[in-house]
């Protein structure tokens, strides 16, 4: 690449290049990394991490990092390896960086004064300043000098040195010099470089006339061959250079240098003094073991002009102590901590270790160790590993591992160096969210405020980052009555009631913003406080109950039930009898209970209601009313009554001759009582009174059993029973005088009037039926329409 090129110039891309996608499957999951660590040339360059793509990590200046060198080669390496895989691979990387004409030449100092004794002779040469050029390559560095103001007096000579540039460039006096007519001289000297147009730099070089200084400095050798052991001390004296001048005076006064193009190592590692020659270390040698120093050194004498010889020194560094080893370990990562996910697999490359040893021989040798549970090392090269996972991580349990590398080399005794380096474990989301509970109990009244707070719930994550983030929600069917803000805390969104739900179980999932994203879940149990908002309820509409006369008061009738879908005080609940009829013979106890006050007759009323009133005990009580409904139940507690016949009305006549199953009386009764205890049945107390009589047990008919005879007549007593189907059986028995006669006329006369009579009878029975029906009619029409006013 040429040189000054902008940060993050492309250079090239190491897969492509290197054609990694014909040997590596999953390039995708590639990851290119610089070994930083003993590679200082590193620095300027950057490897995209995913893509490969080598650029610039700044601009680059030849000149800076590899002045007066014909050849900058940047060398430094470059590891690809799997993120999840074993493959790893280390590639060698050299970047030539070119020159470009971006300096021109400079004289320094810019000005210079050159005295030349007027005695001089013509041809000789003065030395002058040397432009130097930062620039390396052959067309970009000085390529030429010229005179810019024309003289007929002087020109100029260069020479040209080993390395391509100017040993001399001098002043060529081409004219006798008279000082009393010119005793000075201003001309402009300009260098080239060969450029296509040439970058120039220009000196005012002032000649003054005088006496010249004709002999440069020379060294006692041109060539200082030293070898020197790399535990030479800093300031240690390694040469003291010598150098002599023929002329006299301040032209013979030698002062030493090194030459200006000389690599900036070399500037680093040796110091040289001005006046008496001494070339001495001025940093330890051992890091440049083995390596050889080619210095430039110049003597220059005190005249005007100056005049300056050159000598090369070799200085070779030996390897005379033992070292421990230097060890470079490379992470992979910016952050200076090798970084490997939890899930990565077994022979994962974790890190690279360079060893560098300076000594040679067995001093030299180099062996390296790690003793960690989870990682090892595997050898690359000579003084080459890579480190590798030996066994899985699990962030959660240890987030971050240090490992010492440990190297010794086969010197005796051998010399140990160590070199730590952290591990950080990258999460993956393996572990789901945890609620501090399983269940969180609340409580809240029911009819509550939109809006209230309930509980906060809490769940933690013990991965890290976005894999650590909870979200809260709801599920399940209580999801739209509440609402869950982002730090878990649970509000009410809607009004509650604890007669529908006296318990809400509320369902409450917490995930992470993993991939997958992670769910666990927990429950809000809630528990709805009661408000008295609920009257009490009848089971029934309408009570009705059964209830027998003629029991003595207290008797139970019958128990109301009511029910308060309240809870505790507010759904305990009194009982209360309400009745306009201060007479109503009930009572109702505070649990419901109907008792009777009075004795009950149905025969005086058979039915009663009033009203029932329950409520509850809560602090605001609430209550409400039932019909309670009483039906006397009849007891055979009447017997009949016979009508006919009566004490006024008990006789009857019919003659001998009525044939068998002939009617001719009809018994007449009623009974108070009802249901069967009102059912009568008619029979003759005796029937062995007489075998001519029977009456039909359902009529009470009074028959002819069996026919008289013709001569039969009298009085015949009959005792007539009427009984009811009671239980206990009740009766009544009324006397009936039946008279037979037997004379054919008066019998005939007597059959007459008897049937008048029994006509008589007849109508008077009809009547009295439709008279007793029409009370009847009136007492039930009557209580009814009292009934309906009491309620």
């Amino acid at each position: 690449i040429f040189e000054e090129q902008a940060s993050k110039t492309l250079i090239g891309n190491i897969a492509k290049d290197l054609n990694l996608h014909e040997s590596v499957t999953d390039i995708k999951n590639l990851k290119f990394s610089l070994l930083t660590k003993g590679n200082t040339d590193s620095s300027l360059f950057i490897a995209d991490e995913l893509s490969g793509d080598l650029m610039t990590s700044q601009l680059i200046d030849r000149e800076s990092i590899c002045s007066f060198m014909v050849t900058c080669d940047l060398k430094f390496e470059v590891v690809v390896q799997s993120n999840l895989g074993s493959f790893f691979r280390k590639i060698a990387v050299t970047v030539s960086v070119m020159d470009i004409n971006d300096n021109a030449p400079k004289f320094s100092p810019d000005q210079f004064l050159l005295q030349i004794s007027e005695g001089s002779v013509v041809g000789t040469t003065f030395p002058i300043v040397k432009a130097i050029d930062q620039d390396t390559d052959v067309n970009n560095s000085v390529h030429s000098y010229e005179i810019l103001t024309k003289s007929d007096v002087f020109s100029l000579v260069t020479v040209k040195d080993n390395n391509g540039g100017f040993s001399e460039v001098a002043l060529k006096l081409i004219k006798k010099l008279d000082r009393e007519i010119f005793p000075e001289y201003q001309l402009t000297v300009i260098a080239k470089d060969n450029a296509n147009p040439p970058k120039t730099g220009s000196l005012s070089l002032t000649v003054m006339v005088g006496d010249v200084n004709d002999n440069s400095p020379e060294f006692h050798q041109q060539f200082y061959p030293f070898n020197v052991s790399e535990s030479l001390p800093v300031d240690a004296l390694i040469l003291q250079l010598n150098a002599s001048d023929k002329d006299t005076g301040s032209n013979a006064d030698i002062s030493y240098y090194f030459s200006p193009r000389q690599p900036e190592s070399i500037l680093k590692l040796f110091s040289l003094n001005r006046l008496t020659g001494e070339l001495k270390t001025a940093m330890p040698l051992n890091t440049s073991v083995g390596d050889v120093f080619e210095i430039l050194a110049e003597a220059r004498d005190h005249g005007n002009p100056v005049l300056t010889s050159q000598v090369t020194i070799n200085i070779r560094v030996l390897d005379t102590d033992n070292n421990p080893p230097i060890i470079n370990v490379n992470v992979f990562s910016s952050s200076g901590s090798a970084e490997v996910s939890e899930s990565s697999t077994i022979g994962r490359a974790v890190a690279h270790i360079g060893v560098n040893d300076p000594d040679s021989g067995l001093n030299g040798i180099v062996n390296c160790s790690i003793s960690h549970e989870f990682i090892s090392i595997s050898k690359l090269d000579v003084n080459e590993y890579k480190v590798i996972l030996s066994k899985k991580l699990d962030r959660e349990h240890i987030p971050e591992h240090t490992a010492t590398v440990t190297c010794y080399d086969a010197g005796t005794p051998p010399l140990t160096s160590s070199v730590a380096f952290k591990i950080k474990v990258l999460d993956e989301n393996d572990n789901s969210p945890v609620f501090t509970r399983e269940t969180y109990y609340a409580s809240i009244m029911e009819n509550n405020f939109i809006g209230r707070y309930i509980s906060t719930v809490k769940a933690v994550d013990y991965d890290a980052g976005s894999n650590a983030k909870i979200t809260y929600a709801l599920v399940g069917d209580f999801k739209d009555s509440f609402k869950i803000e982002t730090n878990g805390s649970v509000y009410v969104v809607k009004q509650l009631d604890r007669e529908i739900t006296p318990v809400i179980r509320l369902q409450v999932t917490a995930h992470d913003d993993g991939a997958p994203k992670l769910t666990s879940t927990a429950v809000v149990e809630i528990a709805l406080e009661d408000q008295n908002d609920k009257r009490p309820e009848f089971n029934k509409t309408v009570f009705y109950f059964n209830a027998l006369e003629n029991l003595k008061p207290g008797h139970k009738v019958g128990t109301v039930q009511a029910f308060d879908k309240d809870f505790g005080r507010n759904a305990e609940i009194e009982f209360k009898l309400i009745s306009i009829d201060p007479d109503t013979p009930f009572s109702c106890s505070f649990n419901g209970v109907i008792e009777t006050t009075a004795m009950l007759d149905r025969e005086t009323k058979d039915r009663y209601r009033f009203v029932v009133e329950a409520t509850d005990k809560g602090e605001y009580p609430l209550s409400s009313t039932v019909e309670v409904v009483v039906i006397v139940k009849d007891l055979n507690d009447q017997s009949p009554v016979i009508l006919i016949p009566n004490k006024e009305n008990n006789t009857v006549s019919i003659p001998n001759n009525l044939k068998a199953n002939t009617g001719f009386y009809a018994i007449m009764a009623y009974d108070m009582d009802q249901g069967v205890n009102s059912h009568l049945v008619y029979y003759l107390q005796d029937e062995t009174v007489s075998s001519h009589f029977t009456v039909h047990p359902k009529t009470g008919e009074v028959l002819i059993k069996n026919a008289f005879g013709h001569h039969t007549g009298g009085i015949f007593h009959l005792k007539l029973k009427v009984g009811d189907m009671g239980d206990p059986r009740r009766s009544t028995i009324a006397d009936l005088y039946v008279q037979v006669y037997h004379d054919d006329e008066f019998l005939e006369e007597q059959s007459s009037m008897m049937s008048m009579q029994n006509i008589i009878i007849v109508a008077v029975i009809v009547c009295v039926t439709v008279i007793l029906g029409l009370v009847v009619v009136v007492i039930i029409f009557y209580l009814r329409r009292r009934d309906k006013q009491k309620r």
